[in-house]
């Protein structure tokens, strides 16, 4: 072992064990310290980055491109970016997204983004609405079937 990794073992030993002797009866660190450095570590490594907020780039992209009907919300603790709204078309709704991944760097896109074609609006609507319920219908009846309720 070279010198570098005893004096690691040596402080991974003094945050276990205070008061452990080094040498010549020396103690590394003080039970006072070694409870700063554990506090100090903890801190450090339960600190999770937030993500930077780039709803405002996202929606100005959006805009300029004409997506005045998409929303976006950013959720930096998650690192997602939730685009919502409505847009006439699959097309313009894969476009939005895409938009939206190249600004977000390396957070996730969630497109919930409704495609309600012109003059079908309505249909659309009753049509996603339904879709939804189905959902609902069919995750209740496998948590019933699973004793989960």
């Amino acid at each position: 072992m070279d010198q570098n990794s005893d004096v690691t073992s040596a402080f991974f030993l003094a945050l276990v064990r205070p008061g452990l002797p080094h040498q010549k009866g020396e103690t590394i660190c003080t039970i006072s310290e070694t409870l700063y450095w554990q506090v100090a570590i903890t801190t450090v490594a339960c600190t999770a980055p937030k993500a930077i907020d780039v709803s405002e780039n996202v929606k100005n992209a959006l805009k300029q491109q004409g997506f005045t009907d998409v929303s976006v919300s950013d959720d930096t603790q998650a690192t997602v970016v939730t685009l919502t709204g409505h847009v006439p078309g699959d097309h313009q709704k894969a476009a939005a997204e895409s938009l939206a991944k190249s600004l977000a760097g390396n957070q996730v896109v969630s497109n919930q983004v409704a495609v309600l074609p012109p003059g079908e609006e309505s249909t659309a609507k009753t049509v996603n609405s339904d879709l939804d319920k189905g959902i609902e219908k069919n995750l209740e009846a496998s948590l019933l079937q699973n004793g989960v309720n």
